[in-house]
């Protein structure tokens, strides 16, 4: 370290009106240049400079080789309602903390698995095979059968397929946090489904329970003749059900559980029950957003259902429209439990105990109409599992409505690891904050304007309204277009959290990257190079998305042999979700920056073109802007260049910073009539 004495400020705010005690808590935070050599020289503070059990780790760096971005976890407490002042120090400044150290984490491997130790509980996970836990044992107890934890996906055709485990990896690792992955297939009788799964399992030190993010992808091109990019053409897989199962071990002999709210928790016989949510539950639950493939509406009925007893008796006994739900079977040794991040605004979604098994529908069977991964398409889900002891409290309605964390915006300022940032304390603008700020506050903000397309479900929940888009519209319904990648919201959203520390411009930006990395870019190698890998365009202007969803072009839409097209370079974004990696650690993030940048590269390789036999030079797809006889500044050439230094600045690999000269080379030139290359015109060069 060559910086000497530093404080790091950031802050956690509790707002479900719950103590938090050793909370989980993660977050970037930035770093000037020079000041810190390596991660393992800070310590987590609280607000006396009493040390924390945590750990850090470096995301990026500055040239110098010092640390730019400083990914740091920590075990904290706040008061309910409580805002409370944290750290980060120099190892030698911090104080020595008054309570018990936390356990740390161990992780052991085996042959044919990996064991985490929590310290409150023993994990077991299978190199291969369909279990992927295959125990839990909290003290000395076995809380899960011989069959563990499984996912099974159910077919159009009923065949049924088992996620099959084939490679098991550790991905992140701490003395109070650690990240295991498991990739595989669908396997069933007749072979394998065309999808395949990433499962990410998260670990914390003292806890009996894990977070897993569990990733469906079709990696398979999709169909789009004519350049038309709508559901249910060849490449779209359809299946009924996609469901997570675990059996407790031992007898159950009560169920508990609450729709919207822990303060409503019910207790009923261990008969089998489910919660379903169907739609959103908003005013316009119906919205034609939710189209099928056949452009059929996708949706049942609004909000969501709960219902018990067995099939012949399948009794109603609640419904409401927005479910934050959990459920938890007890038995003699203690109470098995589940709930799903952001239930109902990522609907279809279910929980369920079928009298031996609790399970987690994370597209479930319940719905009225197929479930459609269109080629290249991918979609996560986050699901919390718990597993307590006799007489212990639950931490799911916590794992809900977790901390928020804000960085000192003046620290982020003074950093100066985002160009030309101002923390919004100093700037002088009034006007424009107040105008800027019309996007989280007031009767235009964003998440209101979710509203009047119902901009919620898997496929649509993170995006942002087009509602420009409408202004020709005379129809009886708002017309449902998509901003996604008209340009970096992502980044614009998360430079405002950090310049205010407010925690809804963070909302927006997280949910809007997930979203991106998931449904916007194509995440197949098997198209050609100017598609693999791409990121589509917004929706067709002043047209309804119909069928396409995000995919720009859609055949209701037609326009005649010339409409059509597919992901090009003129709205590549990058610097969002490179942020969003940096703020959050999100290892899809990084890999969506990097595919992004692959993807620039590629268009433009001649050789991997139908022509490259013929002429295997540069095609031009990566510098072009609006034109293909345009090659001069632009935002094609911009965005391009933007996209490999920033997987440069993520990699370190040379190969990207050569792709940039190349391309600034190409684009600018001394002799160039700047006035006569129309830069003025932002619908052609912005």
């Amino acid at each position: 370290m060559s910086g000497g004495t530093f404080r790091i400020p950031w802050v956690l705010r509790e707002d479900a009106g719950v103590e938090r005690r050793r909370e989980w808590v993660r977050l970037g935070v930035p770093v000037p240049e020079g000041l810190l050599r390596e991660a393992d020289a800070v310590a987590i503070v609280d607000a006396a400079d009493c040390q924390l059990p945590g750990q850090a780790r470096a995301l990026s760096r500055w040239p110098d080789a010092t640390i730019r971005w400083l990914l740091v976890d920590a075990l904290a407490d706040v008061p309910a309602h409580g805002v409370a002042q944290f750290g980060v120090l120099p190892a030698g400044d911090a104080r020595q903390s008054r309570q018990p150290d936390a356990p740390v984490l161990k992780l052991e491997p085996q042959e044919e698995d990996w064991t985490v130790d929590t310290g409150a509980a023993r994990f077991r996970l299978c190199r291969s095979g369909e279990a992927l836990i295959s125990s839990v044992r909290v003290g000395d107890q076995e809380r899960l059968t011989p069959a563990g934890v499984t996912v099974r996906l159910r077919g159009c055709s009923g065949r049924l397929y088992t996620a099959v485990t084939r490679r098991l990896y550790v991905e992140e690792s701490g003395p109070i946090y650690a990240r295991l992955v498991a990739e595989g297939v669908f396997r069933g009788e007749d072979g394998e489904s065309a999808l395949e799964f990433k499962a990410r399992f998260s670990f914390v030190s003292g806890a009996t329970g894990l977070d897993l993010e569990y990733q469906i992808r079709n990696p398979h091109a999709a169909y789009h003749p004519g350049g038309l990019w709508d559901l249910a053409d060849r490449g779209t897989v359809l299946f009924e059900d996609l469901s997570l199962a675990l059996e407790p071990a031992g007898p159950v002999n009560a169920l508990h559980w609450y729709a919207e709210s822990p303060e409503r928790l019910r207790r009923e016989e261990p008969i089998p029950w489910s919660v379903y949510q169907d739609s959103s539950g908003g005013e316009n639950w119906d919205s034609s957003n939710h189209v099928d493939g056949q452009n059929r509406s996708g949706v049942l009925f609004r909000g969501y259902r709960v219902r018990c007893g067995d099939a012949g008796e399948h009794m109603l006994i609640a419904e409401g429209d927005r479910a934050t739900p959990a459920v938890e079977v007890h038995g003699a040794a203690g109470s098995i439990a589940a709930t799903c991040e952001d239930f109902w605004q990522n609907f279809p979604k279910a929980l369920r105990w079928n009298g031996a098994a609790l399970s987690v529908g994370l597209f479930p069977g319940e719905s009225g109409v197929p479930h459609a991964l269109q080629g290249g398409e991918q979609k996560r889900h986050r699901v919390f599992l718990e597993f307590r002891g006799s007489g212990e409290a639950s931490c799911l309605a916590q794992r809900q409505r977790p901390l928020r964390v804000a960085i000192d915006p003046d620290w982020v300022e003074t950093s100066r690891v985002i160009e030309a940032f101002v923390a919004a304390s100093h700037d002088p603008n009034a006007e424009y904050l107040r105008y800027v700020n019309a996007i989280i506050e007031g009767p235009h903000a964003f998440c209101k304007k979710r509203e009047l397309i119902d901009e919620y479900g898997w496929r649509n929940f993170g995006e942002l309204y087009a509602d420009h888009e409408a202004v020709r519209d005379r129809g009886s319904r708002p017309l449902v277009s998509h901003y996604n990648n008209q340009y970096d919201f992502i980044h614009g959203a998360l430079v405002h959290y950090l310049r205010t520390g407010d925690g809804r411009w963070r909302d927006l930006g997280v949910e809007a990257a997930r979203h991106t990395i998931d449904i916007d870019i194509y995440h197949t190698d098997e198209d050609r190079a100017a598609f693999n890998r791409g990121l589509f365009w917004h929706t067709d202007h002043h047209m309804p998305a119909a069928t396409c969803t995000h995919r720009t072009y859609s055949g209701h839409n037609g326009r005649g042999p010339s409409y059509g097209g597919g992901p090009s370079n003129e709205h590549n974004y990058t610097s969002g979700l490179l942020l969003y990696f940096h703020l959050t650690g999100d290892p899809e993030a990084a890999a969506a920056v990097l595919e992004l940048a692959d993807w620039v590269i590629d268009m433009d390789d001649g050789s991997k073109s139908a022509l490259g036999l013929i002429d295997p030079g540069p095609t031009g797809l990566a510098s072009k802007t609006v034109g293909d006889d345009y090659h001069k500044a632009g935002r094609g050439a911009g965005n391009s260049i933007n996209a490999v230094l920033d997987a440069y600045q993520l990699s370190a690999k040379r190969a990207y910073l050569d792709k940039a000269e190349e391309l600034i080379r190409r684009c600018i030139h001394p002799a160039d009539d700047v006035e006569a290359l129309g830069l003025a015109e932002p619908e052609y060069r912005w």
